[in-house]
């Protein structure tokens, strides 16, 4: 691929749009499959909870929180990109999920109750967050006392070589994420390494890994 091509799919991964962005979101399905199950795991949704995912997609890999958490709970999916928001409301819509809420748009500017969500889940987010610091004081304010939060990442030595990842990539090391969320009110701040290999991504062969860092409020 050449340098334009990469950089326009390094724009894609970070809002996806159009045709382009619909069969992108398809594609992230299968290669976020191993991180979000790992995240999912950690997060360990419960029936009855609210739970928060921010950069859903189109909502495929979510189905086991809304699956867990029952018509008891509610879940909020937060997404960027308008295509894959719209395509996870017609994919909830025709599974006659009442119990799930689709909110478009940013992150920092969604409105969310303090002291009202049980878990947030951020799976390949951070990296196209400028301020780390900002979104996890919001998320800190927005769960419950003992409430979770669950961050799915690449590491940043695996992030360095994807040709696409210096257009616009904040790659974070792990210590500075942790010291991050310690600032910001979290406590038990723990974390788990997977490596996953390489994958296919198109033409590309790309080295994945995961890394999965959890926390909660106290």
């Amino acid at each position: 691929m050449e340098q334009n091509n990469f950089e326009e799919l390094a724009h894609q991964l970070a809002c996806p749009n159009g045709e382009q962005g619909l069969a992108l979101g398809e594609k992230m399905n299968v290669l976020n499959g191993f991180i979000t199950e790992r995240s999912i795991k950690a997060l360990e949704p419960v029936k009855g909870e609210h739970i928060l995912e921010i950069g859903f997609g189109n909502g495929a890999l979510s189905m086991p929180i809304i699956e867990t958490i029952g018509s008891d709970g509610h879940f909020i999916g937060v997404e960027k990109s308008s295509v894959l928001a719209q395509q996870a409301i017609t994919r909830f819509a025709l599974e006659g999920l009442t119990h799930v809420t689709v909110l478009e748009g940013d992150c920092h500017l969604v409105s969310i109750e303090n002291n009202t969500l049980n878990a947030v889940l951020a799976v390949n987010v951070i990296y196209f967050i400028d301020d780390l610091s900002k979104l996890l004081q919001k998320i800190h304010g927005w769960l419950k006392p003992g409430g979770r939060v669950v961050i799915g990442i690449r590491t940043p030595e695996t992030l360095q070589k994807m040709a696409f990842t210096k257009f616009g990539f904040k790659m974070r090391s792990l210590d500075e994420i942790k010291n991050t969320m310690h600032d910001a009110g979290f406590i038990n701040v723990a974390s788990d390494y997977f490596d996953e290999g390489v994958t296919q991504f198109g033409d590309l062969a790309l080295p994945i890994d995961t890394l999965i860092i959890s926390s909660n409020k106290k």
